[in-house]
């Protein structure tokens, strides 16, 4: 007799406890949750950050590997977001939509609309006021249109940047008679041709030479 009382409160207990979970769904689904509109000034991270605030005694639906939390959270998409989770869902096919992939997906879609409007809401924020920070900005942006001119035109020639200069070379000295000309090359090959007696095989230095010798042994004979 005692056994089945046990079991009768035990069947009660668990009876409560479901129902009160299923009011609290549909407290929940019928309350106000998060809203994520797909547009500019929508906050995507703050979007998923409260979803997960708001659903949090859903934590092992989100973590399932199934699309039964996404799909309840359908509802709270705008018309835009709407167009895309359903793109979104052909897309997978017949993969489950987790939680885990939702918040990639989405991200992918709405996080540059999200960037562009704190771009814009951050410029609006700092618009110069005086003239001197106007004259600024504007010789900042023409600074760095002529740096980057400059620089692509230099590509484009196909020069090379400056680096440290490099020595000049060093001019061979000049040996010998500065008048005398230069030695030059035959008919025969790489012998040298004199320029002063028109011989091969010598230079002209030692042709002028063997001839002031020859004067001066003929000046001895005489």
């Amino acid at each position: 007799m005692a056994m089945m009382r046990q079991m009768f409160e035990f069947m009660s207990t668990a009876q409560r406890q479901n129902q009160e979970q299923m009011e609290q769904m549909l407290q929940q689904q019928t309350g106000n949750p998060p809203q994520f509109n797909g547009k500019a000034d929508d906050d995507l991270e703050f979007w998923l950050f409260s979803t997960e605030q708001y659903y949090s005694n859903y934590s092992e639906e989100m973590q399932s590997n199934t699309s039964d939390f996404v799909n309840t959270i359908f509802g709270n998409l705008g018309p835009a977001a709407q167009t895309w989770y359903r793109e979104f869902k052909i897309a997978l096919g017949d993969e489950p939509a987790t939680w885990a992939i939702f918040n990639q997906r989405i991200r992918e879609r709405f996080s540059e609309t999200d960037f562009q409007h704190k771009a814009l809401a951050f410029v609006s924020r700092n618009v110069p006021t005086t003239l001197k920070e106007v004259i600024d900005l504007a010789r900042r942006f023409q600074d760095s249109r002529t740096t980057s001119g400059a620089a692509t035109k230099n590509n484009s020639n196909g020069e090379k940047p400056q680096g440290k200069s490099q020595p000049p070379k060093k001019t061979p000295a000049v040996t010998g008679n500065a008048n005398l000309a230069p030695t030059s090359t035959g008919k025969n090959g790489d012998k040298p041709t004199c320029a002063y007696c028109d011989k091969s095989g010598h230079t002209e230095a030692v042709g002028v030479k063997k001839n002031a010798d020859t004067k001066v042994a003929a000046s001895k004979n005489t």
